[in-house]
């Protein structure tokens, strides 16, 4: 997909990922080594009601880009017009932390809601699913943490909070493409991203197995 870009791309095109996951920017740099690739996300729950029809169900609607520690022009230029479009947006040289917080955030949710099949409000008025999800949070920060990235003392009530402040209904966007029996999900770099990595830095993941080698099966 990235490569069918190519005829859009002039050396002034700046590329912004907002997709769920931590590894966008490295893969777009292999298809566009030569343009600006910056750090975003989105926070939004929101689902597709129909063709053309996007319904926004959760109080959230935000905007995140950047780059750690550094800036360009074109980002400011950026930041007017989207604050202009009244979106509210956080333009940030910290990218990274923000990016490293959803993406704890999303990878826990989207493999507890997928491996148990349910919502989020389901899951955390089940003290057993709750406490799973407290593993899959504890192990994505340790990848964090080896990576590098400064995460808050308290990112496991941080999260838990995210997710307690979700509509009792809201699920993942990897939950509804199982629902929907969908042939791509996003188990690839919410859920497997983080095993392969923390394999790199020798840091066990059981939780994030247990429930990958289930939710494998189903993506066959």
């Amino acid at each position: 997909t990235m490569a069918l870009l190519g005829p859009c791309v002039s050396a002034d095109t700046v590329f912004i990922p907002l997709q769920n996951g931590v590894d966008s920017k490295e893969r777009i740099n292999r298809y566009y080594p030569n343009n600006l690739v910056v750090d975003g996300c989105a926070y939004i729950v929101s689902r597709l009601k129909a063709a053309g029809v996007i319904e926004v169900t959760g109080k959230w609607g935000t905007m995140s880009f950047g780059l750690n520690g550094e800036h360009d022009e074109r980002l400011d230029r950026l930041y007017h017009l989207v604050q202009q479009a009244d979106i509210h947006v956080n333009y940030s040289d910290e990218i990274e932390k923000i990016i490293w917080d959803k993406f704890i955030f999303i990878s826990a949710m989207a493999t507890a809601t997928s491996y148990f099949d349910c919502s989020i409000g389901q899951i955390m008025e089940d003290p057993k699913k709750k406490d799973a999800v407290v593993k899959l949070i504890q192990e994505v920060a340790a990848l964090a943490q080896e990576k590098g990235v400064v995460i808050a003392d308290h990112i496991v009530h941080m999260t838990l909070d995210k997710m307690e402040q979700m509509p009792y209904d809201a699920t993942s966007s990897m939950h509804t493409d199982y629902l929907n029996k969908r042939p791509k999900t996003e188990l690839a770099s919410l859920t497997a991203y983080v095993i392969r990595e923390s394999k790199k830095y020798n840091l066990e993941t059981p939780e994030y197995q247990r429930m990958f080698d289930v939710l494998r099966l189903k993506s066959d």
